[in-house]
């Protein structure tokens, strides 16, 4: 029988997706591990290892491999390609993202074999990669190990496929913050990123550590490490994404995710915030994350309003766009700022629950990008001329 074969590659996608003042001043196996809040050195990874099982192979959207099955008419499997957009029109050097070989002395895991990558990728799925003192990367079996964890000391996780992985096993034993998020180059992660480095600040300043997952640990999951460690550490896309590299070599974020990071890079020119980058009027619009999105806490999750979705800064926004809001955008609010002072704009229908987003968006601003400290509320017909003059200085320079 003629079995069928692969073609030598993985399927990689080539598209990227596109009024009051308020003052806010099991067995383990260990690997060697790299420095941890200093850059990467000759030291390896970290590693807690349970034991595997082998005797099947589970594919899951995570792990952006396939398993071949054999085909009545062909030998060869043809990977299909999916077209993602790009909203910023960033090029991408692609020659840095070559997939480090797993292990030189053997051919079960270089690149010539993709069933031994594959395969690896899989087992993977239960080492939680030690990134930093503080920071470990992993897959949905890791986050299972109950006894491995509290042996490593970790006390919150991130779950970043919450859609697919049960969102918090051991609630009595972890804080849980929960994203449902899909391993698609069309999943919009920019908007989570000042409730993930919230969330894991909160537990590195107060000793803690924080294990972040998704299902295998390839995708998702180190592209909220990466964008942290760009925050952080003041550093660019590749140089974080070699550092998580590692500490854990499977690490490869789908194309559009990359996108976003470069996007993330460029608005922060050598790791500057935001504010200190932009001199000129910047806007997000803020918006309550669906119940179903996200959660946050041991078990009971939290309001949505607690952790908004902050997209932007926008650019294809003038001052008519609050002059003649639409009904849509009646129903929002947004953050309208310069270096000096910060509104939050609200539109004559938000709920109280989209102030509060708004609100708690200007804090994360205030803490993450360096946005003033004091911020003004005011509602769609009661701008004040302070506002008028801020909004004026925009440039719309694109379509939505």
């Amino acid at each position: 029988m003629q079995q069928s074969q692969w073609t030598g590659q993985e399927p990689v996608s080539p598209y990227p997706r596109t009024g009051a003042h308020v003052e806010h001043t099991a067995p383990l196996r260990v690997l060697p591990s790299p420095l941890a809040d200093a850059p990467p050195s000759n030291s390896g990874p970290t590693a807690v290892h349970p034991p595997s099982k082998n005797s099947a192979v589970a594919m899951d959207v995570d792990a952006n491999v396939s398993v071949l099955k054999p085909h009545a008419t062909s030998s060869t499997w043809q990977p299909s390609v999916k077209k993602n957009r790009n909203p910023g029109n960033l090029s991408l050097d692609l020659s840095q993202m070559e997939q480090p070989v797993f292990d030189p002395s053997t051919s079960s895991g270089s690149s010539s074999n993709p069933l031994g990558v594959c395969l690896r990728r899989i087992d993977q799925a239960a080492v939680c990669s030690r990134v930093t003192d503080f920071l470990y990367v992993g897959g949905a079996a890791a986050a299972k190990d109950r006894d491995a964890l509290l042996q490593l000391g970790i006390t919150h996780i991130l779950n970043c496929a919450a859609n697919v992985v049960t969102p918090d096993f051991y609630p009595q034993d972890f804080l849980y913050y929960n994203l449902r998020l899909r391993d698609h180059s069309s999943q919009d992660i920019a908007r989570h990123f000042y409730n993930v480095f919230d969330f894991i600040e909160k537990a590195r300043r107060r000793g803690g550590r924080i294990f972040v997952h998704c299902v295998k640990g390839i995708s998702r999951s180190p592209t909220m490490a990466i964008a942290y460690l760009m925050w952080y550490k003041r550093i660019g896309m590749y140089k974080a994404l070699d550092f998580i590299r590692q500490a854990r070599p499977v690490v490869d974020p789908n194309a559009g995710f990359i996108f976003q990071l470069t996007e993330w890079e460029q608005l922060h020119r050598e790791g500057r915030p935001l504010q200190l980058c932009e001199q000129r009027t910047v806007v997000f619009r803020i918006e309550v994350p669906r119940e179903s999105s996200s959660s946050i806490g041991n078990g009971n999750g939290a309001r949505a309003a607690e952790k908004p979705l902050i997209i932007g800064p926008l650019t294809a926004i003038g001052e008519d766009y609050f002059h003649n809001p639409s009904k849509e955008i009646a129903k929002l609010s947004f953050i309208v700022s310069c270096a000096d002072y910060m509104f939050v704009w609200c539109g004559a229908d938000v709920s109280d629950a989209q102030v509060e987003a708004a609100q708690n968006a200007a804090t994360l601003l205030q803490l993450y990008e360096s946005f003033p400290e004091k911020y003004e509320i005011v509602y769609h017909g009661q701008e004040t001329s302070s506002f008028w003059q801020l909004v004026g200085a925009l440039r719309p320079d694109e379509e939505n």
